[in-house]
């Protein structure tokens, strides 16, 4: 299996909302920060994205929007006009819900008309995923690059239809279907120039490090240290600690230790598995030494994260 399919199989969405935003006219609003991923899909006329501290981004039909961490942001067809907080303005004008959810909601009765399908995802906590971490705050990819990878279109399709149609099942749908678009979106943003900039990318392009990330990835369970990683690579301990902290921002242990804690979380979040197993499924000797090292990882002690 290659790498990035290795790091994708572990993720999956537990979750996802969605909404269908049909603005005519001018407008401008903030998003704060979301507890998941967000993905915007947009047709019509054309608007910007902004992160703090970042330059505007122009988006135009077609093209696709994802905020990997969720970042506050701002959307508007005119940064100059006053910001309307995005939560604020959807609970208290224009919301038709169907059902629980999705929301479609209706701003303006005139003026160039931009409709944006947004899904916020939940893959757990969201400090706690290394993936989404590790990804630039923001990918945007044209309506060119879209259609250039391979079942993107038809997927973000089947999404907003899954949306819209809200039959039965449409949300564990849409949330299986997110799996496909961040499989379909990490691809397509390995293909841009940015990305070739990326120390993830380096990283996945590296064949010690990612030599090294393949057994960290099939075999938790083990007790790697330092020297057993390096030596596995065919690099001396100085040189494996090196070249794998200039091309992933973390030390070996410290990304194993992250993996470990994301696996045991997964298994924590499906029925099936003590907590003792857990501890032997990610490369610890005990109970007591597994739920230490996961609490002063999650916070809280794993039956309590279960729960």
């Amino acid at each position: 299996m290659d790498l990035l399919s290795e790091v994708l199989s572990h993720y999956q969405a537990q979750d996802a909302n969605t909404g269908t935003f049909s603005l005519r006219g001018d407008w401008c609003f903030y998003a704060q920060q979301m507890e998941g991923p967000v993905v915007r899909v947009s047709t019509g006329a054309p608007y910007q994205i902004v992160l703090q501290g970042r330059s505007p981004v122009n988006v135009s039909s077609g093209d696709v929007v994802f905020l990997p961490q969720g970042d506050p942001h701002w959307i508007a067809t005119r940064l100059d006009l006053p910001a309307v907080h995005l939560g604020d303005w959807v609970a208290k004008t224009g919301m038709r819900e169907r059902g629980e959810r999705p929301l479609v909601v209706s701003m303006g009765e005139s003026g160039p008309l931009t409709k944006l399908f947004t899904a916020i995802v939940s893959y757990g906590p969201r400090q706690k995923n290394t993936l989404l971490q590790i990804l630039p705050p923001l990918i945007h990819l044209s309506a060119t690059e879209v259609s250039d990878v391979s079942s993107l279109v038809s997927t973000l399709e089947m999404l907003i239809a899954e949306s819209v149609n809200h039959e039965p099942g449409w949300r564990i749908s849409v949330a299986r279907g997110v799996d496909l678009l961040l499989t379909y979106l990490v691809r397509g943003w390995l293909e841009t120039d940015d990305a070739k900039q990326q120390q993830w990318l380096k990283g996945l392009s590296d064949a010690k490090v990612s030599q090294a990330i393949l057994l960290m990835h099939r075999y938790p369970e083990r007790a790697w240290r330092l020297e057993t990683l390096a030596a596995a690579v065919g690099l001396s301990r100085a040189r494996f600690s090196e070249r794998f902290q200039a091309t992933t921002g973390a030390s070996p242990m410290a990304f194993l230790m992250r993996y470990r804690m994301e696996m045991a979380a997964h298994y924590l979040r499906h029925d099936g598995y003590r907590i003792g197993e857990i501890a032997h499924l990610v490369g610890y000797d005990s109970d007591k030494s597994f739920s230490r090292a996961f609490k002063a990882w999650a916070g809280v002690v794993p039956s309590d994260y279960r729960h």
